[in-house]
């Protein structure tokens, strides 16, 4: 069974999931900051997601990982040291030392590769990488991640026939910190309006409802 009351308080903690101090909410303001990359100095918490990936990854066929730079680097290193399966991902394409390999690690034509990320916005960059690994011959069905931001991304990748596996939604990280009152019940309202009108945004879809003037933002209580 995933702990994900543990992992969101750990994550909360470790200084992945802040929260800012906005009055009335203006385009391109951002209510809450997600920084994965802050856990590679929080190795307890980065191994409670190795561990959760690893029981989702215990039902899905592959032959290694595939790491998407930066954010899903340290997150599959982990993994792959916590299931002991081998790690490849994408070469910086600015590093001439690399010229003519794409990817960096081992691999064979035709093998399998769940990809690890730290999270999905619009899914761009998993294209980019999904791409990267056609182009040398490697397949891929699944993704694992960490967060589901519901930019549209998910949903984008599905259409083109991948089946994605977030751990985590942005409701559930709102919902559980309100319950280990992390957050106060205004602020919940707040966050969870302030996603709705982000995702609303991104995706084209209507506005499930709008911010009253007026609203405050503090820093995350408790």
């Amino acid at each position: 069974m995933i702990d994900k009351e543990s992992l969101i308080a750990g994550l909360h903690d470790a200084g992945a999931i802040r929260f800012g101090e906005v009055s009335v909410l203006t385009p391109g303001q951002t209510a809450m900051h997600i920084d994965f990359q802050a856990l590679a100095s929080r190795p307890m918490v980065l191994r409670r997601v190795a561990r959760i990936m690893q029981q989702q990854a215990a039902e899905l066929t592959y032959d290694r990982l595939g790491a998407i730079p930066l954010g899903g680097l340290t997150i599959g290193v982990t993994l792959s040291l916590t299931i002991d399966k081998p790690l490849i991902y994408p070469r910086p394409l600015s590093n001439e030392s690399n010229a003519g390999r794409l990817i960096a690690g081992e691999y064979k034509a035709g093998e399998t590769v769940l990809m690890i990320d730290d999270l999905i916005l619009n899914g761009q960059s998993q294209i980019e990488a999904l791409t990267l690994f056609q182009i040398v011959r490697l397949k891929v069905t699944d993704l694992l991640v960490v967060l589901d931001r519901n930019m549209g991304g998910k949903q984008k990748l599905e259409e083109k026939g991948y089946r994605v596996h977030p751990i985590l939604t942005i409701a559930e990280i709102l919902d559980t910190l309100l319950q280990l009152h992390k957050i106060s019940p205004e602020q919940h309202r707040f966050l969870s309006e302030w996603a709705a009108e982000s995702s609303a945004r991104q995706t084209g879809k209507p506005d499930t409802g709008s911010l009253p003037p007026g609203s405050l933002l503090k820093g995350s209580g408790g």
